[in-house]
C-alpha cells in the first residue's frame, strides 16, 4: 500500500479547481446569499481539513504497523510464509528458507512442492479446510527429503479474508519442526517399554523368589517338627547320659541336614571358605556379635575380624554396603 501524500490539502485544492473549470458558472446570487454561501464553503473546508488530519494520522500508524508485522515476520523463531491463493510463497522469513534448505528464497515457489508426495493430499485438504474457515486450522506432515534428511513439521494455516469475498486472498502459515519432538517421544517411549519389561520380569522374579522363599521355609519348618523336636522331647525326659548323647548326636546330624544347603555352598568351589571360616560364618548368620563367637570358638576378637574380613572378601562382598549377616541369611533361603 503506498503512503498518503504530505500535500493532501493542495492535491484536494487542484481536484476541486479543476472541476469548477468544468462546471458552468452560475448566475452570481445576491450578497445575503453569497455570505451564506461562503459560510458554508468555510465549513465544509474545516471539514475537510479534519478529515485531511485523521487520514494523515491512520496512514502514519498503518506505516507504523506495517513495519512492526515485517519485523515480527521476520524475526519469529518458527517458520512463516505468506502464500497467495494458488498456494505460491510470496513472502518468507529467515527460518522458513532456513528450514527448508531453499539458499536462493522462496519467493514464486508452491509450497506443495515441499512436501512429500504421500502427504500432497492431506496438504490439499488443510488448504481446503482453511479456505472456508475463519479459524485457523493445522496438520502434520512430512517434507521431501533433502541433503539434511526428512522432516515432520505441523503446519498451521489462516486464509486471510475480506468481508466482501468468500476466497481468501491468500494464506499466512506457519512451520513447526516436530523431528525433535517426535524423536524424543520416541526415545521415551521404548524407554517405558523398557522399564514395564524390567517390572514384569522383576514382579515374576520377586513372585517366584516368595515362593520359593514360602517352600524353604515349610520344608524346614515340616523337618524341624519331624526331626528334631521328637529328640528334643526325649532329651528332657531322659536321664541316662549315653542315651543323651546318643539323642545329640541324632540332632546334630538332623539339623546338618536341614542347613546342608547352605554350608555346602559357602565350601563350594565357587566360595571356598574354610571350616573355621564356616563355623564363624553360620554364628555371624545367627546374629551373634563378634564378642560372643570369639567366646563360643575360644578364639581371640582379632581372629574373628580376621575371618570375617576372609568370608566378605570371599563372597565379594569387599566394596558393598550390606551387612555380612543379612547377606548370609539371604544365602540361606536360596536355592
Amino acid at each position: 500500500m503506498s503512503a498518503w501524500p504530505s500535500n493532501l490539502g493542495d492535491e484536494l485544492r487542484k481536484r476541486a479547481e479543476k472541476l469548477i473549470d468544468e462546471s458552468p458558472l452560475d448566475p452570481p446570487p445576491d450578497t445575503a446569499d453569497a455570505l451564506v454561501l461562503l459560510e458554508e464553503l468555510r465549513v465544509y473546508q474545516a471539514e475537510l481539513q479534519v478529515q485531511n488530519d485523521d487520514l494523515c494520522r491512520a496512514q502514519e500508524e498503518l506505516v507504523q504497523s506495517q513495519a512492526l508485522y515485517r519485523s515480527l515476520f521476520h524475526l519469529l523463531p518458527i517458520s512463516c510464509l505468506h502464500l497467495d491463493p494458488t498456494g505460491r510463497i510470496t513472502q518468507a522469513n529467515a527460518e522458513a528458507a532456513r528450514f527448508l534448505w531453499s539458499k536462493t528464497g522462496l519467493g514464486d515457489k508452491f509450497l506443495v512442492s515441499y512436501v512429500a508426495s504421500e502427504y500432497r493430499e492431506v496438504f490439499r485438504a488443510h488448504f481446503s479446510e482453511a479456505s472456508q474457515s475463519l479459524d485457523p486450522v493445522k496438520c502434520n506432515l512430512a517434507l521431501a527429503p533433502s541433503g539434511e534428511g526428512r522432516a515432520m513439521v505441523e503446519m498451521h494455516t489462516i486464509g486471510l479474508h475480506n468481508e466482501d469475498k468468500e476466497v481468501p486472498e491468500g494464506f499466512l502459515t506457519t512451520l513447526v519442526d516436530l523431528s525433535g519432538h517426535l524423536a524424543f517421544e520416541n526415545e521415551l517411549q521404548g524407554k517405558n517399554v523398557k522399564i514395564h519389561e524390567t517390572n514384569v520380569a522383576l514382579k515374576v522374579l520377586l513372585e517366584n523368589r516368595d515362593q520359593e522363599r514360602m517352600e524353604l521355609e515349610e520344608s524346614v519348618r515340616a523337618s524341624v517338627k519331624q526331626l528334631v523336636m521328637p529328640m528334643l522331647d526325649q532329651l528332657r525326659l531322659t536321664d541316662s547320659r549315653r542315651e543323651r548323647d546318643a539323642l545329640l548326636d541324632v540332632v546334630e546330624s538332623h539339623l546338618a541336614k536341614i542347613t546342608s544347603g547352605f554350608t555346602q555352598r559357602l565350601s563350594s568351589v565357587e566360595f571356598g571358605l574354610s571350616q573355621r571360616e564356616l563355623e564363624v560364618a553360620a554364628l555371624v548368620k545367627e546374629g551373634k556379635t563378634s564378642d560372643q563367637i570369639a567366646d563360643l570358638l575360644c578364639i581371640s576378637h582379632s581372629a574373628v575380624m580376621f575371618h570375617r574380613n576372609n568370608i566378605r572378601k570371599k563372597l565379594g562382598l569387599k566394596s558393598k554396603k550390606i551387612r555380612l549377616a543379612v547377606f548370609l541369611r539371604q544365602m540361606s533361603i536360596s536355592p
